[in-house]
């Protein structure tokens, strides 16, 4: 099978079996959106983006070498699954160590256990479906997805609607999920059999740890381009402003699942193909279609992002579509980024995965402060948009150098980018005719990029 059959048989066993658990996903905030006052979606939001912050910590960022190594066929499964696990208990360990401190924020000592409880579940989960996935078991992988997103959903709307608990009933579900998909991943795949804590490589641990830690610091770093702007909306503006765009982001989220699905797959074939001759070729020519079709969701999302607020959320939401635009470009340069960051995984080159995140996380702090300030929550939004873009052009920057017979299409990222700065500016401004004139973009959108999505289906259909 060649290259770009594999990567499209991937992407189709990954979009057949999670589609349609992340659509049930995102339709889930009509529920939450009912259940809660957004004061209440806004301290939830920061009690789940903390946990997000100190995930890294509790796994010693081993998701990753968990899926390089275990790809590599010089490295045992044994080996490389108990190093994960080995991995989340000396972190989790060390977050033990430091719940006084955690004590101290107000938003999260009412809710400490559960907090706890959700790292752990969440660590051991990610650790066990990276392992799937770097065993090939995709439709294993996928069958997980649909089935640890029906038990949230089932959970969740047990505990907000009949019982109404809350904060609480929200994170119980997330918990009792995780550890039901745990188990499910590990016996179901029988990773029990790779787990042999006596037998422990000391010499592959070493190596997986010392790939590890640079992306450790990178993920703190990511969950400062991506959630510090929650912390500032809420301590410069308040909880309910925090809450509105916490549910604004819930839009864009709809570009996140759909190239979530191929990015999955996509992760695989970097690292299989990356001593591949023709390397650079089907990386260049993978970019410039995913780029291409990357751009059409999100002028579609950004031309329905009124109405798709107001089917979805309820009505004291509804104010929150008029960040949702620059959300969605900003959520544009964030697939780019995850793509390039996915070669960076392939080819191990972790210092530079650390250092253009450095200048993403520096720029969205820089940013908030001073964007907010003057411009409100859409600051917030603004800031975070232009930090995906300086993460963006600081990677394509540093492959095209590396590796100059790469093309990242740089030219019809920066033709797309204008056509969709145009279309945000109109839905923001709600400028005469915006109803027309964003259909116009979407059609010069598609019509641009067409072609290149058409030869990505050639060679996919071209016989081996």
């Amino acid at each position: 099978m060649n290259k770009y059959k594999s990567l499209a048989k991937n992407t189709a066993i990954f979009a057949i079996g999670t589609f349609g658990s992340k659509i049930l996903s995102f339709i889930m905030v009509f529920f939450y959106s009912r259940a809660m006052q957004t004061d209440e979606f806004g301290l939830l939001d920061i009690i789940i983006n903390s946990a997000s912050l100190l995930l890294p910590i509790a796994m010693l960022g081993i998701t990753n070498a968990v899926i390089r190594f275990g790809l590599d066929d010089d490295y045992k499964k044994q080996d490389v699954f108990t190093t994960g696990l080995v991995s989340v208990g000396i972190g989790f360990g060390i977050l033990l160590l430091a719940s006084p401190l955690i004590m101290l924020v107000d938003d999260l000592k009412d809710y400490i256990v559960l907090f706890y409880a959700h790292i752990l579940m969440s660590a051991l989960r990610h650790v066990c479906s990276y392992f799937v996935r770097s065993d090939n078991k995709t439709k294993l992988y996928a069958a997980d997805g649909i089935f640890s997103t029906f038990m949230t959903c089932a959970l969740t709307i047990i505990f907000l609607i009949p019982l109404q608990m809350g904060i609480v009933g929200y994170m119980l579900a997330i918990i009792i999920a995780d550890f039901c998909s745990v188990l499910f991943l590990i016996f179901s795949s029988k990773a029990y059999k790779n787990i042999s804590f006596s037998k422990l490589n000391f010499a592959v641990t070493k190596q997986m740890i010392r790939f590890s830690l640079p992306l450790m610091p990178t993920s703190l770093l990511w969950w400062v381009v991506n959630v510090s702007d929650r912390y500032f909306v809420k301590y410069m503006i308040g909880n309910s402003a925090n809450g509105l765009y916490a549910a604004s982001y819930k839009i864009p989220t709809v570009l996140t699942l759909v190239s979530a699905i191929f990015l999955d797959a996509w992760q695989i074939s970097a690292v299989s193909e990356n001593k591949s001759k023709s390397r650079n070729e089907f990386y260049s020519d993978i970019f410039k279609s995913f780029q291409g079709a990357i751009f059409v969701v999100g002028s579609v999302l950004i031309l329905t992002a009124k109405l798709v607020t107001k089917l979805l959320l309820a009505e004291s939401y509804y104010a929150s579509w008029q960040y949702i635009p620059t959300l969605i470009f900003a959520t544009v340069y964030s697939c780019f980024v995850v793509f390039m960051g996915n070669i960076y995984l392939a080819q191990k080159k972790n210092v530079a995965t650390l250092l253009t995140t450095v200048a993403g996380a520096v720029t969205n702090l820089l940013l908030n402060g001073i964007l907010i300030y003057f411009m409100g929550v859409q600051g917030a939004a603004v800031a975070t948009c232009i930090s995906y873009f300086v993460v963006y052009a600081a990677r394509a920057i540093d492959i095209k150098r590396k590796d100059k017979d790469m093309h990242l299409s740089s030219y019809r990222v920066l033709i797309n980018s204008f056509i969709m700065l145009v279309q945000t500016v109109i839905m923001i401004l709600e400028v005469p005719f915006w109803l027309p004139l964003q259909i116009v973009c979407l059609c010069v959108t598609i019509i641009f990029n067409y072609k290149m999505l058409i030869e990505l289906v050639k060679k996919i259909l071209k016989k081996d």
